[in-house]
Parts: C-alpha cells; structure tokens; sequence
C-alpha cells in the first residue's frame, strides 16, 4: 500500500501545473470519480421518487382538504421534453466514452512508469557496458515524453468531461423546467 503513495503523489502532480483547474476529479484514478458518481447518483436518487400528491391518510384526515395538490400547471411540450431527454443520454454516452479512455490512458502511464523504475534500476546497479546503460536513459526519456503526451490528453479529457457534465447541469435545468413527461 506504501508503494503506491508516491506514485499516486507523482501522478497528481504531473497533473498540477500553471493550468491546472481546481477541479479534483482530475487528479483522481478513474475507480475513485466512478465511485464518487455512483455516490451522487445514490444521493440523487431519493429525489427522483418524490410525488406532488398527497398520501391518502393525509385526505383521510383533514376532509376539508383536497385528496391531490397539482405541482405544475404550465403546459407541457412532449418534443421539447423527449429532445432534452435525448440530448441528455448523448450526452451520458460521451462522457462514458471519455471515461474509458481515461481508465486506458491511466493504464498506459503506470505501464510505462514501471518500464522507466525498471530501467533506471539496472542503470543504477551499473552492471551494465556504458553503451547498454545510454540506451536505457535514452528509453527513459522517450518514455517520460509518452508520459507527458498522456498527461496532456487526460487534462484535455478531463476538461471535456467537465464540459459535459455542465451541458447536463443545463440540460437537467430545462427537462425541470418543462417539466416532465413520461
């Protein structure tokens, strides 16, 4: 478990540079932001069962009290609602597609920061001709440039996710405003 702590430390911070965003999800494992949106979908979840008519008991009660409240009165429009509701499992789709590339891009930079600790083990225990050990830090750098170019993409990746959810926040606005429709 100790082992992994630096290489978690060294990851979020090739991740922080003078660009970097407040947001954490980007220096996160994939597993931990899943997690996290599985922990708000749980949340959320209880919300979307709420029903604007009264229990029974409560008609039972109080007779001088209607049986149903009417939550929304506006009109409803079926084809703005199922638009919204489309543009929103796109937007889902995409988002998923993101986050699987992101699980690989995270794949391929452990892989390749295992290659370049193996490398620079056998470099260090200098049991090597010096031709041998400039091809091993030659290997190093070309595999840290790898590492830099994955970075750069999962920044970007990171920035498209966060657009995302956003169009989903406003999306979600709308759906609620037009209420919905089944």
């Amino acid at each position: 478990m100790d082992e992994d702590r630096p290489d978690r430390i060294i990851r979020a911070s090739r991740l922080r540079t003078r660009r970097a965003r407040p947001k954490y999800t980007n220096d996160l494992p994939p597993e931990t932001v899943e997690a996290l949106m599985n922990y708000d979908d749980i949340d959320n979840e209880s919300l979307t069962h709420k029903t604007c008519e009264a229990s029974p008991d409560a008609a039972s009660e109080n007779n001088n009290l209607p049986s149903s409240i009417p939550c929304d009165t506006k009109p409803r429009s079926t084809s703005i609602t199922a638009n919204i509701r489309t543009n929103i499992s796109t937007q889902h789709r995409y988002m998923e597609m993101l986050t699987e590339e992101r699980r690989k891009l995270w794949g391929q930079m452990e892989e390749h920061e295992a290659r370049i600790r193996e490398h620079q083990t056998h470099i260090v225990n200098g049991d090597e001709g010096d031709d041998l050990i400039n091809k091993r830090f030659q290997v190093c750098e070309m595999l840290e440039e790898k590492i830099s170019q994955i970075c750069n993409r999962l920044w970007n990746i990171g920035g498209d996710l966060d657009e995302s959810a956003v169009k989903v926040r406003q999306l979600l606005g709308d759906l609620v405003e037009n209420g919905p429709t089944n």
